[in-house]
């Protein structure tokens, strides 16, 4: 569909399908290929999301070859084999057997086994429950069934006797279905799931970035994750606003960010994806639900954080941000922070003296007294340097006003050696506090959204055809 006016109708007529609105979600662009993509990703993860599209298609172009193309590979996927009775009630028995037990991590096994099947339903993590809901799912392009993929990585966690019973019934299963090679294949090359650390979180990143500075007009784009290691789920695409709008804009993508996790009982994040010169934005005094007249503060009812855009672009940054955070993550009680700005902290290039020395990346965070504000000047700001030099954490309080309070606020968190839990005690932090302000920087280097850009030899950007 190269037209975008029969894009856009496609879009609405999908929408109405599945009671969304996708002209809003993913705005129209351009490139009919780079929105095909966008669209797919989106719908893939929502119930019947794939087939309403295809449907659509083929009433807007019912003659057209690649509308049968695209119902072929929606509609003619493997067809569910049926477990025997006996299959059922055996493995039901053995995974009631592991009810309770310690540290296994349900929802991580089951978003590891489904692949492109819908989330699991709300609920308590039962490990039998979300076997049970794994069995309505189609089987995979290799023939195995997504529930015996969750099996075995049930088994990795069960003790050795259950285990073992466990990958029996598995390679019974295969055997019966001649599928045993592949199964075999499958437990070569399964990749284990990490134990859960702490808390399970969910993310909602939403990336502002100027469109036009004379006219005051901003683009956003979002994206969703179940956790830090997923795959990022796209949201809005390009959707253009006003400054005035901006508030309102941020409400309407995190209303569609909790549509698509809305199966997901944890706690939310959400990650304002912001360059240097958007990083004043007051993220911190904007609310959903404000035209009700009872506003929702976003820092009041979500973990929130700032992530550095330029860190995600530009892989020149990523090295040093990298072997920071990993100390921060490995050795926590031997890491350091420092103070920029006011009367007591050090300056930019006292940063960028200490950052000289610290040759063993010692110092993960910064307190700014002064905050970074729009970039008017040549003079670097602390922020800019602790940008550069991978600093992984920044706190600064943004009303301009609050140097004290954020020296104060830095002692209680970063000494002791928890920085890594940073947002979630920020969070509870702001929930003790009458009015606002405090800004948290926390960069993850293992959560990232958009795709680095390479940077070419100088000596092949300038080669000319002769």
């Amino acid at each position: 569909m190269s037209d975008i006016e029969l894009r856009r109708q496609c879009l609405e007529i999908t929408g109405d399908r599945l009671s969304v609105n996708l002209v809003a979600v993913l705005r129209t662009v351009s490139a009919p290929r780079g929105q095909l993509y966008e669209v797919v990703r989106y719908l893939q993860d929502r119930r019947g999301g794939l087939r309403a599209l295809a449907d659509s298609i083929e009433f807007l172009a019912p003659e057209a070859r690649s509308t049968e193309a695209f119902r072929q590979l929606v509609f003619e996927v493997p067809a569910q084999p049926v477990l025997t009775t006996e299959e059922l009630a055996e493995i039901r028995g053995l995974l009631t057997g592991l009810a309770g037990l310690p540290g296994l991590p349900v929802a991580e096994l089951h978003r590891a086994a489904r692949g492109v099947y819908e989330r699991l339903p709300p609920g308590p993590p039962d490990v039998l429950r979300a076997f049970e809901h794994l069995l309505e799912a189609n089987a995979r392009s290799d023939g195995l069934l997504p529930c015996m993929v969750y099996v075995d990585h049930v088994a990795a966690f069960a003790p050795a006797g259950p285990a073992g019973l466990l990958r029996d019934w598995n390679a019974a299963v295969a055997t019966a279905l001649g599928l045993l090679p592949a199964w075999e294949e499958l437990r070569r090359t399964l990749a284990p799931v990490p134990a859960s650390a702490g808390e399970p979180t969910a993310y909602l990143a939403i990336q502002v970035e100027w469109f036009d500075v004379e006219t005051d007009e901003y683009v956003l784009s979002s994206w969703t994750k179940e956790d830090a290691s997923s795959s990022a789920v796209p949201g809005f695409a390009h959707y253009r606003c006003t400054g005035e709008e901006l508030e309102s804009a941020v409400a309407e993508v995190i209303a569609a960010g909790e549509d698509t996790l809305a199966s997901l009982d944890i706690q939310v994040q959400v990650e304002f994806l912001l360059g240097r010169e958007l990083i004043w934005l007051p993220v911190d005094e904007w609310a959903t639900h404000r035209e009700s007249g009872l506003p929702r503060p976003i820092v009041q009812h979500y973990p929130v954080v700032l992530r550095c855009l330029e860190r995600q672009r530009d892989r020149t940054l990523q090295r040093v941000w990298n072997r920071r955070w990993r100390t921060m993550s490995e050795n926590p009680g031997d890491c350091g922070w420092q103070l920029c700005g006011g009367p007591e902290g050090i300056g930019a290039a006292g940063l960028q003296d200490i950052l000289n020395k610290d040759t063993d990346t010692r110092v993960v965070a910064v307190a700014l007294a002064d905050a970074p504000r729009r970039p008017r000047t040549a003079a670097p700001h602390a922020y800019d340097v602790a940008l550069r030099e991978g600093i992984p954490a920044m706190l600064w309080h943004n009303d301009g006003a609050g140097g004290d309070a954020v020296h104060a606020l830095a002692e209680h968190l970063f000494d002791g050696g928890v920085i890594a839990g940073l947002p979630a005690r920020v969070h509870e932090w702001r929930g003790t506090q009458i009015r606002g302000g405090v800004i948290l920087l926390h960069d993850d280097p293992g959560n990232i959204y958009t795709q680095p850009t390479r940077r070419q030899s100088p000596r092949v950007m300038g080669r000319t055809e002769r």
